[in-house]
C-alpha cells in the first residue's frame, strides 16, 4: 500500500504543479490528503479487479481505464500553474 501512496502522491504533485515555496490552506491540505488516500486505495484495488469489457446478455460495455480525471477535477482549485495548449 505504501507504494500506491507514493504513486498517488506523485500523480498529485504533477497535477497541481505548485512552486516549492507555495503554502496551502488547511482546507487545501485536507483535500490533498483525502485525494491521495482515495487514489491510492483505487490503485491498490486495481491489482485485484480486472479492467476492460463487461459483457452481459444486454450487450457489453467498457470500464474506464483512466480514472484520474475525477481526482484532477477535485484538485483544480489547488493547482498552481496551468499549461498552455
Amino acid at each position: 500500500m505504501e507504494r500506491k501512496l507514493d504513486v498517488a502522491t506523485g500523480e498529485i504533485d504533477r497535477e497541481i504543479d505548485l512552486d516549492a515555496d507555495a503554502s496551502l490552506s488547511v482546507e487545501d491540505q485536507a483535500t490533498l490528503e483525502d485525494v491521495c488516500l482515495r487514489r491510492a486505495a483505487e490503485l491498490w484495488q486495481r491489482d485485484y479487479n480486472t479492467l476492460g469489457v463487461i459483457a452481459s446478455d444486454m450487450g457489453s460495455t467498457y470500464l474506464a481505464k483512466n480514472s484520474w480525471e475525477k481526482y484532477a477535477y477535485e484538485l483544480a482549485h489547488v493547482k498552481g500553474q496551468w499549461g498552455l495548449a
